[in-house]
């Protein structure tokens, strides 16, 4: 048992130290007598209340899906289930106070195996004197601190993407890996999915990667497993809207917020608006509001294709530097970890051994810089990309360290 070294026992500490910052966090500055828990939240509530996997809309150009007892909300896929599932299990708990410190509490223990996670795969594929290192980042980050106690899928998300990771570097170093880690790779592809739509891609990436250690006949069954455990959901969608929608109806609004003459992250236009309240309030609402969404996008795009280019800048200066105009991000202590992060994330690429060596990390980042091209960025999305990061920060600390700390003392 590693946890009876010496090294297992200080990965325990971090583990422990990881869920008691995290909890702590949460006790002291998240409003434990809130029940919104956003979207998700919303739907959770309406299943509760016996009217199925629904969200209310405003149609007056406003931004709201809050529940109401006596609102008639409408057949839903704006957000995938399996965040709701994990909500909905807590409904059962009425008060309100005990129901989010046992949320949180779930996110923290998620933040712990996150540290044991990022060590085993630090240890197996990157150098094994900066696991530690990257054990003891995962667990003191701020920024990862402060994403477990949000209500969001993102806890999920950063576990899960480490897993895959390790997962997709079996597949990349090791040209012998059996069928079991096809399978536990299809299981983690279908957990992302049901957390994070977007993440269709990065199964894409994950076909590939199989594909060009294993051959194109172990990808296809990995894809195809993956396809027959999500289609549940994509069936349930066609019946409950009475026409196909795959994968979620958001799609069309997270391409506006990031493709619009207004301003980055804009919900809606006076466009959007005149032909929203066109559209009845019944099972079709969600698949054509996302038709407009998407139309309108298209019309931007035709009228000043030019102005993408600078988007595009934009974007990608949001997601590697930071939004000047965001709060969140010009906070010191989310902005001075991350400018030292990126520095050392340079110099450890540098350090690690020839590129092809972190293929799936690098393939990863391709993904996250794409997501935001396609899209649009907030914080949030530079701390989901950031986790993928840290096995390499870790190792130029210790490549560091080593050159300019730890060198040979002169023989008196």
């Amino acid at each position: 048992m590693i946890f009876r070294t010496s090294r297992g026992r200080i990965l325990f500490g971090l583990a422990a130290a990881a869920f008691l910052l995290r909890l702590a966090y949460g006790l002291l500055f998240v409003d434990l007598d809130s029940s919104y828990y956003w979207e998700y939240g919303e739907i959770a509530k309406n299943l509760a209340a016996g009217k199925g996997y629904a969200l209310f809309h405003l149609q007056d150009g406003a931004v709201s899906f809050r529940y109401h007892p006596e609102a008639n909300p409408v057949p839903s896929a704006y957000m995938p289930p399996g965040y709701v599932a994990f909500l909905y299990a807590f409904f059962h708990i009425g008060d309100v106070s005990t129901r989010n410190v046992l949320i949180l509490g779930s996110h923290a223990l998620l933040g712990a195996f996150l540290v044991l996670a990022l060590f085993r795969l630090t240890r197996l594929y990157f150098d094994e004197r900066a696991a530690l290192v990257a054990a003891g980042i995962g667990a003191f980050l701020p920024e990862l601190i402060y994403a477990s106690n949000s209500y969001t899928p993102t806890a999920f998300y950063h576990l899960l993407v480490i897993l895959l990771l390790e997962r997709l570097y079996a597949f990349h170093r090791r040209r012998d890996v059996r069928w079991e880690g096809v399978g536990a790779t299809a299981l983690l592809c279908v957990a992302l999915l049901f957390m994070r739509s977007e993440t269709v891609l990065l199964v894409v990436v994950c076909g590939c990667v199989v594909a060009w250690s294993r051959g194109w006949r172990i990808a296809g069954a990995l894809l195809l497993a993956v396809m027959l455990a999500y289609a549940p959901w994509s069936i349930r969608n066609t019946l409950a809207f009475h026409e196909a929608v795959p994968m979620t109806t958001s799609g069309g609004l997270n391409l506006f917020r990031g493709h619009n003459d207004d301003e980055h992250g804009a919900w809606t236009d006076s466009v959007v608006d005149a032909r929203k309240r066109a559209i009845p309030m019944d099972e079709h609402y969600e698949p054509a509001m996302d038709r407009i969404l998407r139309e309108r996008v298209g019309e931007v795009l035709a009228a000043d294709p030019g102005a993408e280019v600078s988007r595009t800048a934009e974007k990608l200066c949001y997601l590697w530097l930071f939004n000047p105009s965001e709060e969140r991000a010009t906070n010191i202590f989310y902005l001075l970890p991350w400018l030292l992060m990126l520095g050392l994330t340079v110099y450890g690429i540098a350090v690690a051994g020839p590129p092809i060596r972190h293929l799936p990390t690098l393939l990863f980042l391709a993904y996250s810089t794409l997501l935001a091209v396609l899209f649009f960025v907030l914080p949030r999305y530079q701390t989901m990309m950031k986790v993928a990061l840290i096995p390499i920060v870790a190792v130029g600390l210790v490549r560091l360290w080593q050159r300019y700390v730890d060198f040979p003392r002169p023989i008196s």
